[in-house]
């Protein structure tokens, strides 16, 4: 069986066997001792252990081991667990408390704890790229790992695989519609957009999706909805009406940088970049393809010789989404100069209000916290 047909525990299903695991241990235990015994505790086999990243990711070694570390890193933040020196983790009250609940209701707690944790640091200011190690954002690079994978190397559609749109031809008649027709009027670029793609093919219609769609993804400052307007208003106005395929969904609400208003200001340079590239990369031969898309820095090269206005910040996001180890310096220095210079690094801890909410619903559903009548409360305000 291929490592990609294993299936792994994400790091939010490893956060109870981890509370379960300190238990078993006597409330304290080094990253080794918790890990054999979240092994033990969530069943995992001989496979999924050996399950290892692929070549071209940032990280190295086990998937698993990297997915625990990052479920003991959220359980901290949520004062569930603490680390009182390197190495080392203790259960603390509120973690034994969350012990106390029924187990599914315990993993959708976490679950959502998880979400308010990663939505407040948001809100209060994040890092200017997110971590390319961190397993919150692997859906989106999924997403990119896909797009290469169906289309850079074999021409297909993103959207339609059984249609062929990463193609000289196609791409030609995305040039002719857009770029040799540019449209200078105060119009929105989706307004504009729309009439130049008026009697395209499906192809063309599916190839100008597929741009925006990658246009968009790495992006935290516009949410999904507002990005799936953008791309489903394209395919709405195809000979079939298509739209993005669900499971491409979920990466477009995750985001890995803040583009700024550069990123508004700028779209139809940004736009006529990646059609430039995919007219470019259309040219290639299958054996060029290849070598590029196996050599991040040959494929630096060869991005960068595509001629580009404005344009810097939206070729550096293609070099982190394909290839987040390699250009992790590039992608932060020149996304980080075109969005908010004012984004904080990232908290230890979660806000307070947030874990004091969080326990205040653990106990509830433990039942250690009872109203003056003597039954079960829930917290109203918890986001559940």
């Amino acid at each position: 069986m291929a490592d990609e047909d294993i299936e792994i525990p994400t790091y939010i299903d490893l956060m109870r066997p981890t509370l379960e695991a300190l238990a078993h241990l006597g409330g304290e235990g080094s990253n080794e001792s918790v890990d054999a015994k979240v092994i033990e505790v969530a069943g995992l086999t001989p496979e999924q252990l050996a399950v290892e990243f692929e070549p071209e990711q940032s990280q190295t070694g086990s998937k698993f081991l990297h997915r625990a570390a990052w479920a003991r890193t959220y359980l901290k933040k949520a004062e569930l667990i603490g680390n009182p020196e390197r190495g080392r983790w203790n259960l603390l009250d509120a973690g034994r408390e969350m012990l106390g609940v029924d187990p599914r209701e315990a993993d959708q707690l976490l679950a959502d704890m998880d979400r308010q944790i990663r939505k407040a640091e948001r809100d209060l200011g994040d890092t200017k790229t997110r971590r390319a190690g961190d397993p919150t954002f692997e859906p989106t690079y999924q997403a990119a790992r896909q797009w290469r994978d169906t289309s850079l190397r074999t021409g297909a559609s993103l959207f339609d695989p059984k249609r062929t749109v990463w193609t000289s031809d196609v791409v030609a008649d995305l040039r002719y519609h857009v770029l040799e027709h540019y449209d200078d009027s105060a119009r929105s670029f989706s307004e504009k957009l729309a009439d130049q793609l008026e009697g395209a093919s499906q192809e063309v219609h599916l190839l100008a999706a597929e741009i925006l769609y990658l246009h968009l993804l790495a992006l935290s400052n516009v949410t999904a909805e507002k990005k799936l307007e953008n791309i489903n208003g394209v395919g709405a106005l195809a000979p079939e009406p298509f739209e993005v395929p669900d499971q491409l969904v979920e990466p477009l609400g995750l985001g890995l940088i803040n583009g700024g208003a550069g990123f508004n200001t700028n779209r139809y340079y940004l736009v006529e970049f990646l059609i430039e590239f995919a007219a470019h990369w259309s040219e290639l031969s299958e054996e060029d393809r290849s070598r590029l898309l196996d050599d991040p820095w040959a494929f630096k090269a060869m991005l960068v010789a595509v001629p580009q206005r404005r344009a810097n910040a939206q070729r550096n996001a293609v070099l982190f989404l394909l290839f987040r180890a390699a250009s992790r310096t590039s992608a932060q220095t020149t996304i980080g100069s075109e969005s908010s210079r004012r984004s904080r690094q990232r908290p230890a801890r979660a806000p307070t209000w947030i874990v004091n909410c969080w326990r205040r619903e653990v106990r509830c559903r433990s039942g250690s916290d009872q109203s003056s009548a003597g039954t079960r409360t829930k917290s109203a305000h918890c986001g559940t």
